[in-house]
């Protein structure tokens, strides 16, 4: 029984390891400007899952009112729409991520071991802020200085998805990869 279990346990070491080492093509032209969206939610990394197909894209939201989201919001899938909203909307969306104080946090991510890596990012110009975790480890945190950043989290989650327009597209392509401008610095 341990023979088998062993030979289970290597195989799925290789396996997510041949899935990490590939690399992720690009994004298709015209999919994701090369500006930095406002706010973006994403899924970078699968973690040690056996579902391995991130990245997703949850929402992002660019300047121009340009909006890229999940078809379901709900679940890391691949279906995206896209559409716009108006200069309004965009002005209260920057209004409600300031006040959400999420550029007043001490603690900005949370590490879960073998958990998929979940970001959010939040761009006004001059105050930045990238926040990551894994949300399916968020019902099993309970230190308290993790409660900020999960009270900041879903509240950001929450203004993001109020930014989905009603007319949108569905795109047929898929989120490949997010730029390195989306950690706001470049990956080492």
């Amino acid at each position: 029984m341990s023979r088998h279990l062993s030979a289970i346990w290597y195989l799925c070491a290789a396996l997510v390891a041949s899935n990490s080492s590939a690399q992720a093509p690009t994004n298709a032209p015209d999919l994701i400007s090369h500006e930095r969206p406002f706010i973006a939610i994403w899924e970078d990394k699968p973690g040690h899952t056996f579902k391995q197909e991130a990245p997703y894209l949850r929402i992002a939201i660019w300047n121009d009112g340009s909006v890229l989201f999940a078809a379901n919001p709900k679940s890391w899938s691949h279906g995206l729409r896209r559409g716009r909203i108006s200069v309004e909307q965009v002005t209260r969306l920057k209004s409600a991520i300031s006040a959400s104080g999420v550029f007043d946090l001490k603690t900005t991510g949370i590490y879960p071991v073998c958990c998929p890596q979940d970001y959010i990012l939040a761009d006004l110009g001059a105050k930045q802020q990238l926040l990551s975790c894994a949300e399916v480890a968020w019902p099993h945190v309970k230190e308290r200085e993790y409660q900020e950043l999960r009270k900041c989290w879903y509240a950001l989650d929450q203004i993001a998805l109020s930014g989905r327009p009603d007319d949108f597209e569905a795109v047929d392509q898929r989120f490949r990869k997010a730029p390195p401008s989306w950690f706001l610095q470049e990956r080492k």
